[in-house]
């Protein structure tokens, strides 16, 4: 049993090794090494995140599908002229892995995003403002 359980929690940690590895590799250029921001917004918003309750996944695969323009104000902080491309050549569970990592290792966030539903987001990206009004908690 001892030996089940250890192996369970190293696919576990493996798991969060790997989000945080990918979004490393794709994200950290614009959004900043552990989420804090850069050129693009911090995604450390844990308040931000948790409002949005079981919906920041799907916000989150969205953005990553469909992107984002406009203007956006994170934390206080306004951000304009910045076009965030769809990032669909990601694959859906690569995406994923990005999604948890930040919503559940960086913020404390429990909604977890699934390839499943990542991939239904690449095939049918959302308009922005259909994605801002998830941003604003408004229901779909």
């Amino acid at each position: 049993m001892g030996l089940l359980w250890a192996g369970l929690m190293a696919g576990a940690a493996q798991a969060e090794n790997v989000g945080q590895k990918l979004y490393d590799n794709t994200c950290a250029a614009c959004h900043g090494a552990a989420a804090v921001g850069g050129f693009a917004p911090p995604l450390v918003n844990p308040e931000q995140w948790k409002a949005m309750g079981e919906k920041a996944p799907l916000y989150f695969a969205q953005v990553a599908a469909a992107g984002i323009s406009g203007p956006l104000e994170v934390q206080g902080q306004s951000y304009r002229g910045l076009i965030m491309p769809p990032q669909s050549g990601i694959p859906a569970q690569d995406l994923s892995l990005i999604i948890n990592y930040v919503l559940k290792d960086i913020n404390g966030v429990d909604a977890l995003s699934t390839t499943e539903s990542v991939a239904s987001a690449l095939q049918a990206p959302m308009t922005h403002s259909a994605i801002r009004e998830i941003r604003k908690g408004k229901s779909l």
